[in-house]
């Protein structure tokens, strides 16, 4: 079994403080049917009582749609890997995975947007291997179903893995 972010490709990751009450959508391009084990974050960062919740949202158009998993929450008071367990199959195609901290001052692993990556989507990269431009789309919100619109999108917030079995 390994951790992936199905479609993704970076040279290297960097721990990013990230913003409490905003909603990270990471797009995802899953090549075969796939089954997940868990779903994981590192926190590089840890804020006592604290947490982060995590998500898979269906592809709809190019934004996230509806749920696919509401895998549940890891607590932000340590630095740590932190993992879920989960039985989640993923058919071929686009999805979202999604993550939101409830707490200021957190900061996690990402893939750095200061070095060469890869994007699962077409069109969502620069030519010469630059880092994806408006990768992650956010907004301000708390989950829902379906998901709440994006507003915002940076590129520096690919932070959740997925292990396959």
């Amino acid at each position: 079994a390994r951790y992936v972010i199905p479609g993704l490709h970076a040279n290297a990751t960097t721990p990013l403080t990230i913003t409490s009450g905003l909603i990270y959508y990471i797009p995802i391009f899953v090549a075969e049917t796939t089954t997940y084990t868990q779903i994981s974050i590192e926190v590089t960062t840890g804020v006592a009582g604290g947490f982060i919740s995590l998500r898979i949202f269906n592809w709809l158009a190019g934004v996230p749609g509806s749920l696919v998993l509401n895998a549940g929450q890891v607590t932000t008071d340590v630095a740590a890997v932190k993992n879920i367990t989960i039985s989640q199959q993923l058919t071929r195609g686009y999805y979202y995975l999604a993550y939101r901290t409830d707490k200021a001052g957190v900061a996690v692993t990402c893939l750095d947007p200061g070095q060469a990556q890869f994007a699962p989507v077409p069109g969502f990269h620069r030519l010469n291997l630059l880092p994806p431009s408006q990768l992650v789309l956010t907004v301000s919100a708390a989950f829902a179903d379906p998901a709440p619109a994006p507003t915002l999108s940076s590129n520096a917030y690919v932070a959740v893995l997925l292990r396959e079995n």
